[in-house]
């Protein structure tokens, strides 16, 4: 982070001197042309040349490492130094791109010395002056593309919860005419765009050519500065998408060694008219998928779903799968959409690309994702209604009617235990083939439960699909029963052979040596339990309780829960316990799981945002229609809350009513003794602040400044043991933050702050 932030500061202050450097140069030459250049003058002309190529090589090469820096995931893991052929291509089209910006650049620049070769003194100081107005001009442009962003941003956050939802189910609740709107509006944005980079690479090649009828050959900057905003628009051209992302990105079967799953999927894409190519994948769950890549349909298979279902059932869900390829607009829409999120460039400038076209790309990802959520119900509905129209609507219920059990038994299997394996193999063997016949066997033992369930089922307001009550009205069956199975020998030996073929794929990808690290970890962290008399400590006992969940000893962890909640006192530190007991009452069934998870709201805000989703999710399985409108006003109440008060917990920032934090010196005490055992040589200081959010509302803040060389995983730990010894406070607010990542507020600059100073805390000692 301290190095990104290093590598910004110089990219602007070499930016910023790009431009000092020529009235500098104008100053020490008197202004004068170049024809009337003295000696001193042409010495004073040549460093200035000499200093802009410097300076330009510079920003390139920080350009390039910030560039590098930034290529990091939200953990802050560097990624691999190695780049996938798909990358590779894409950052090769990119310098094809800069390259032939470049040339453009220079072929406006020697035009414009052409064109002006006639021109008199005052018509070239106009040319220079336009020369500098193009690229300002394509830079201010994308100033206020960020500015209004920001001001949508701020509208958005003074909308209230209930508002917010409103607006957003408007868009379902007119969801035929919106999503026809939303498409043209798609559509106009996505024009908009690219006429806009067209602009911008306009705008470069004329302010290239204005210097050029300066006959100021040798002026370096103002061509450079063309280059950059040619470059800018020229960038955001697209491309097909490379085919290698298809060995890449996807589990593909070859169509000679699976000929009856590729006779099926050509049989679907026959029934619907479809003619483009397409390649079968493999995805290791119970769903199915068909995208557009590379110009080739990806047929994406899941290979427990291939085992559930019969050869029949299968090309039931292929005809669903393609009743969502045939609208041409949407397609357009979701390969930009793809292209926004996965393609587009790959070069030094794409930090200021992403800023110059902010607003058309966040308010097309915006308006992409209501369309998306308008457009669900009613494409999900089509799809199916397509299954009945094109093949038998009876094996099309039994295929849905597979797939919704084996939902029905994933939502059961989170409150069960499961077999745990050191070695990575195993686990994936266990988490396929052993979760099909699991499922096989709860849909042979429960499907009467599994029927009532889906008879009183209740649609959710931001559902993708139709309940699967509404599947079959669609479908026009009443009746609801599995048809016998009668795929053929091909068939089912293909099936087999490619969940086979998946979990090996999957095996071969595995770092057993990471996994076996893993494994040893949370055995570590059980062992020190049962070796401590399987004691109740009031910071830990959340860590046991997920390594012993993770381990598959579910039983052994809602037990410890159980105990923390009789023993601790009602408060935060319990709230961890309520709400692991709550959720998996509700995974069994159990309607008492909705009042342990709000307590759990109620003391500790950590548990809300899932907590809500956990209690939405059984109304609606359950069909419990007096929990669900309790549920979806206190989901109003609990979010506005968080919004008004929470959420400005994880924030700190200029601006902030801040102060040095006093805590009680029980508590201080308490929480001081915690850094001192958490420490071990790692925290350079911890910084505590007061921040009043409301008269009556406050958190208290605390920074961690750590080491310098210290390991990623180390920062990581001690941050996770550190929010532990907070979140176990009771009757105190506290909020956590890395000193990296406030470090522009400077916490040590707030009298009263400095709470602990790592190894010089000698009086803490």
């Amino acid at each position: 982070m301290k190095k990104k932030k290093l590598l910004l500061i110089a990219l602007i202050f070499l930016g910023l001197l790009l431009f000092a450097l020529i009235p500098l140069a104008a100053y020490l030459t008197g202004g004068k042309e170049i024809v009337d250049f003295s000696p001193s003058d042409r010495l004073v002309f040549w460093c200035f040349i000499g200093s802009e190529i410097a300076v330009s090589i510079a920003l390139l090469a920080v350009a390039t490492a910030l560039g590098k820096a930034n290529r990091q995931n939200m953990l802050g893991i560097p990624a691999p130094v190695t780049l996938s052929d798909t990358d590779k291509i894409l950052r090769r089209r990119s310098a094809a791109l800069q390259i032939l910006a470049g040339i453009l650049v220079i072929a406006a620049d020697l035009l414009g010395v052409w064109v002006g070769r006639d021109f008199g003194k005052e018509q070239r100081m106009h040319a220079l002056f336009l020369s500098y107005c193009m690229p300002i001009a394509a830079f201010l442009l994308g100033l206020l593309s960020y500015l209004i962003c920001r001001l949508r941003v701020r509208h958005f956050a003074h909308m209230n919860v209930s508002q917010l939802q409103q607006w957003l189910m408007s868009h379902r609740e007119q969801a035929e005419a919106v999503a026809d709107q939303k498409l043209r509006l798609l559509a106009a944005i996505r024009h908009g765009t690219d006429a806009f980079a067209i602009l911008l690479t306009l705008l470069g090649l004329f302010g290239a050519f204005c210097q050029g009828m300066t006959r100021m050959t040798d002026h370096v900057f103002p061509v450079l500065l063309a280059a950059v905003v040619a470059d800018l628009g020229i960038t955001r051209f697209r491309f097909p998408a490379p085919r290698v992302v298809l060995q890449e990105s996807f589990d593909l079967l070859e169509e000679s060694d699976f000929p009856a799953l590729y006779a099926l999927a050509a049989r679907a894409a026959r029934a619907h008219g479809r003619t483009e190519p397409f390649r079968i994948g493999l995805i290791p769950d119970c769903n199915a998928s068909i995208g557009q890549v590379a110009g080739t349909d990806i047929i994406q298979l899941g290979v427990i779903l291939l085992n559930l279902l019969s050869e029949e059932e299968l090309y039931a869900v292929l005809l669903h799968e393609y009743g969502h390829t045939g609208n041409r607009r949407v397609q357009k829409e979701m390969n930009y959409a793809d292209w926004l999120g996965n393609m587009r460039e790959r070069h030094f400038l794409g930090v200021f690309s992403r800023y110059l076209y902010i607003l058309p790309d966040e308010t097309y990802s915006l308006q992409f994702s209501l369309f998306r959520f308008a457009n669900a119900i009613g494409e999900e509905t089509r799809a199916d209604r397509a299954m009945a129209e094109l093949g038998d609507a009876q094996t099309a219920a039994s295929a849905l009617l597979k797939i919704k059990y084996e939902e029905l038994y994933r939502y059961e299997e989170e409150a069960l235990d499961h077999e745990d394996s050191p070695d990575v193999a195993a686990l994936i063997r266990s988490r396929i083939s052993g979760r099909l016949d699991a499922i096989r066997a709860a849909i042979r033992d429960r499907e009467p439960f599994y029927q009532e369930l889906i008879r009183h089922e209740i649609q959710a307001l931001t559902a993708s699909h139709p309940t699967q009550r509404a599947r079959m009205e669609n479908l026009g069956v009443s009746k609801y029963e599995l048809v016998p199975d009668q795929s053929s020998d091909a068939y089912r030996s293909e099936t087999q052979r490619a969940l086979s073929i998946l979990e090996k794929r999957m095996i071969d990808r595995a770092d057993p040596s990471d996994y076996a690290s893993y494994h040893e970890r949370l055995l570590k962290i059980v062992e020190a339990w049962e070796a401590s008399g399987r004691e109740l400590q009031e910071e830990s006992y959340p860590d046991t309780v997920g390594a012993l969940k993770e381990l598959g000893r579910l039983s052994e962890a809602l037990e410890l829960c159980r105990f923390a909640i009789q023993e601790l006192p009602e408060g935060s530190s319990r709230a961890y316990a309520s709400y692991m007991l709550g959720c998996s009452m509700l995974h069994q069934w159990n309607g008492d799981g909705i009042e342990r998870i709000y307590s759990a709201i109620e003391s500790n805000n950590n548990y809300m945002e899932e907590g809500l989703d956990q209690i939405g999710s059984f109304c609606c399985l359950v069909g419990d229609q007096e929990q669900l409108e309790r549920y979806r006003e206190r989901a109003v109440e609990l979010n506005q809350q968080d919004r008004d008060l929470y959420s400005q917990i994880s924030v700190l920032k200029k601006g902030d009513r801040l102060s040095g934090e006093e805590l009680p010196e029980d508590l201080k005490k308490r929480v001081l003794l915690s850094l001192l055992e958490i420490d071990q040589g790692k925290i350079e200081a911890a910084y505590l602040l007061h921040k009043q959010i409301t008269p009556d509302f406050f958190t208290s803040a605390m920074v961690v400044r750590f080491r310098d060389g210290i390991s990623f995983d180390d920062k990581n730990d001690a941050m996770h043991r550190i929010f532990l010894c907070l979140d176990a406070v009771e009757d105190w607010q506290f909020s956590l933050f890395d000193y990296e990542d406030v470090e522009k507020m400077r916490p040590e600059n707030i009298p009263g702050s400095l709470f602990y100073a790592g190894e010089r805390n000698e009086k803490a000692r």
